[in-house]
């Protein structure tokens, strides 16, 4: 369940660059699986299904090489501050 789960996330970052934290859309899909109530040969062909969407959406995504650490230090400094001040929303 958990392959299943990141192999969608991962295509809808690769495709969007969002990061999707729910997953509503095949949230009974998934706990389908997790309760064994898929078939093993059904969730390995979705599984290589998602595995070749994963490795098309990796060759064709926007997104850069690698994060701008900069960017992303500035972000969590200023976030430990602002907890650290309690001025989070």
């Amino acid at each position: 369940m958990h392959l299943i789960r990141l192999l969608i996330s991962g295509i809808h970052v690769l495709e969007t660059g969002q990061v999707a934290v729910r997953m509503d859309e095949h949230r009974d899909e998934l706990l389908s699986i997790k309760s064994g109530q898929r078939k093993w040969e059904e969730v390995n062909q979705w599984r290589m299904d998602l595995q070749r969407k994963f490795d098309q959406a990796f060759q064709t995504t926007t997104l850069p090489e690698s994060p701008n650490y900069d960017v992303a230090n500035n972000f969590l400094s200023d976030a430990r501050l602002a907890a650290l001040e309690n001025k989070l929303p």
